[in-house]
């Protein structure tokens, strides 16, 4: 089936699985196939962007975001230990899969991209302050590493910690749509501060 920008657009979350169908890597596979053909940067249809941005959001719906707060996920780390979580949310995204819980974040790097997930790992866990001062100033903004797992039969688990008020800025945007301009610019102007400190 061709897939139009009318097609695409008027898709609901109930065709996000037809769409994206499968397991995680196909899942991937279909979005990196969509994205190649639909993201901006590449694109020339001029609705584009409100194409690639509903492929988004069906990619989030397809992976059970809002669907999964009674469903345990036991994962096994290569030395053949086993630990739950319950998720809140789970979604895929470009470098694999989150999976947010009650206390904490965690991504799932696949085995593809495993060097990415120890690199995350060892950034996170090299974060120093000049002082006291700074430290309580910056430590609400930044990941604080609770552990980084190898998983049985490839990939890495990358877990931090989080607050209970703490959610996916996609699960948001999916729930009340465009972020004013003024809130954007505002979680900008913060990203921008880490990245300068960094």
């Amino acid at each position: 089936m061709q897939l139009t920008a009318d097609k695409i657009l008027a898709m609901t979350s109930r065709d996000a699985s037809s769409l994206f169908s499968g397991g995680a890597q196909d899942v991937r596979r279909g979005f990196a196939k969509l994205a190649a053909k639909w993201h901006p940067d590449v694109c020339s249809d001029p609705r584009a962007e409100d194409v690639f941005t509903h492929i988004l959001s069906l990619r989030g719906r397809v992976s059970g975001n809002s669907q999964n707060k009674k469903v345990k996920r036991i994962f096994k780390t290569k030395e053949g230990r086993s630990f739950a979580t319950s998720p809140l949310a789970q979604r895929m995204v470009d470098l694999g899969e989150i999976v947010l819980g009650e206390r904490t974040v965690s991504t799932l790097f696949p085995e593809a991209l495993s060097d990415l997930g120890a690199k995350e790992s060892q950034a996170t866990s090299l974060f120093r302050f000049e002082d006291e001062k700074m430290k309580e100033q910056m430590r609400p903004f930044l990941p604080n590493l609770l552990r980084s797992v190898e998983i049985q039969g490839g990939g890495c688990l990358v877990i931090v910690e989080k607050t209970r008020d703490e959610i996916l800025l996609a699960d948001l945007l999916d729930k009340e749509g465009s972020m004013p301009d003024v809130h954007a610019a505002w979680l900008c102007s913060g990203l921008l501060n880490i990245c300068a400190w960094m």
